[in-house]
């Protein structure tokens, strides 16, 4: 709310979603409004996320949102290294080798979670014309769509940076033309 992250839940309901937060605050996402929904795996990246992009602006708080975000960060910072039982008895290369393996499944189970989602909201919006759109991480390149430089990243329909505010959602049918500078192949 406002442009922070305020943890909450997300429901799918007939005509849209919302979004509850530890507060009681609502957010309506209605259906009809959404232009494009991505959904981006935590491969490569700290954080899983399906974000909503929409055709005109709702107000959250007091500003104006084009943009809405739903995420989960992939590592588990909460978890406690110093009370695992298990550390008593392994000891160097193995305990790292079994943590590795741990934060992999971990972020392979979110990410079929976030997806699943995705597909719930896709098949609740079946009327819309719209789907999920998942980003071609092969294919994204550095720019600088605003103030810092990203990783912009092609999906089937726009060109995107999801991970860092402000975000960059570009539909290519509403691009006319394109200016490239410092291209090095």
């Amino acid at each position: 709310m406002d442009g922070k992250r305020i943890s909450g839940e997300v429901e799918i309901h007939q005509n849209g979603l919302r979004y509850v937060d530890h507060r009681g605050s609502k957010i309506d996402i209605l259906f009809s409004n959404v232009k494009h929904l991505f959904f981006q795996p935590c491969t490569h990246e700290l954080i899983v996320i399906i974000h909503v992009h929409l055709k005109n602006p709702i107000m959250i708080g007091k500003k104006k949102a084009k943009d809405v975000q739903f995420y989960r960060e992939a590592t588990d910072m909460q978890f406690d290294e110093t009370g695992n039982r298990k550390r008593k008895h392994r000891y160097g290369d193995e305990e790292e080798f079994e943590q590795e393996q741990e934060e992999r499944r971990r972020r392979a189970q979110l990410d079929k979670q976030f997806k699943r989602f995705a597909e719930e909201i896709q098949t609740a919006a079946r009327d819309e014309g719209w789907g999920v759109d998942i980003p071609f991480r092969e294919l994204g390149f550095n720019g600088v769509p605003n103030r810092s430089n990203v990783f912009m990243q092609p999906t089937a329909d726009c060109l995107v940076q999801l991970t860092e505010p402000p975000f960059t959602v570009l539909t290519l049918d509403e691009i006319e033309v394109a200016h490239l500078e410092r291209v090095q192949f």
